[in-house]
């Protein structure tokens, strides 16, 4: 595909499916003490007042079992994938692998120097969608072409995050950006789109509704 222009991160008029994710905020902790109110419910808040003796050394020993239970209900745990794990035609040669979920977070956490870019088809981004935050470079049988269109929107060294219908394109798109000197080229393993089920009892059957972005509620662009 010849002529291509990078495009991505423009408001949209199409309909923005999103979902909202709690986050905890500010925790601090000082000399071994809570310093800051943690919010719970409404205008509830913990605070650790002095105090002494037993009720004290309880009320730390409590406090300090909750904050232990909201980080770890805070953290996003990523699904770790490695070759052993992704089908042959998904594997690339920097081997770094992630699902739509995790791929969605981890932009999040820093969407300034996490890039994702979407490489299907004009057609597929008109009529059925895309990640809102993906420029949106088509994959191109020229590896030149399409790496200079991707340095349009992120340097080698930035964490890229390749998209695609369902992983396989992807794949191909991150071996040549790491021809290019990308070294932190991630596939999106089950893509936009999602893989087939394969299960011939369910009603689904070679439908993609197994995974994917759009089966996982993130925020995409409907046409």
């Amino acid at each position: 595909m010849m002529g291509h222009t990078v495009s991505g991160w423009a408001p949209s008029s199409k309909t923005d499916h999103t979902c909202n994710q709690s986050l905890l905020e500010c925790i601090h902790v000082a000399g071994g003490k809570v310093a800051s109110q943690i919010p719970l419910s409404g205008n509830t808040t913990l605070l650790n007042n002095d105090e002494s003796g037993d009720t004290q050394t309880m009320r730390n020993l409590t406090l300090s079992t909750l904050l232990a239970s909201l980080l770890v209900a805070a953290t996003v745990h990523a699904t770790e994938l490695n070759d052993a794990s992704v089908p042959a035609a998904k594997q690339t040669s920097l081997g770094l692998y992630i699902n739509a979920t995790d791929a969605y977070h981890k932009w999040k956490a820093d969407p300034t120097n996490i890039k994702m870019i979407d490489v299907r088809t004009l057609d597929e981004f008109r009529t059925i969608g895309y990640p809102k935050m993906a420029a949106k470079i088509p994959l191109s049988e020229s590896s030149e072409e399409f790496v200079n269109l991707v340095k349009q929107v992120a340097d080698t060294d930035d964490t890229v995050l390749v998209i695609c219908r369902s992983g396989n394109r992807s794949a191909v798109a991150v071996n040549m950006l790491a021809q290019a000197g990308y070294k932190n080229a991630y596939t999106v393993v089950d893509g936009f789109e999602g893989d087939r089920n394969s299960d011939s009892a369910s009603p689904d059957y070679g439908k993609r509704t197994v995974n994917g972005w759009k089966n996982a509620g993130l925020p995409w662009v409907k046409p």
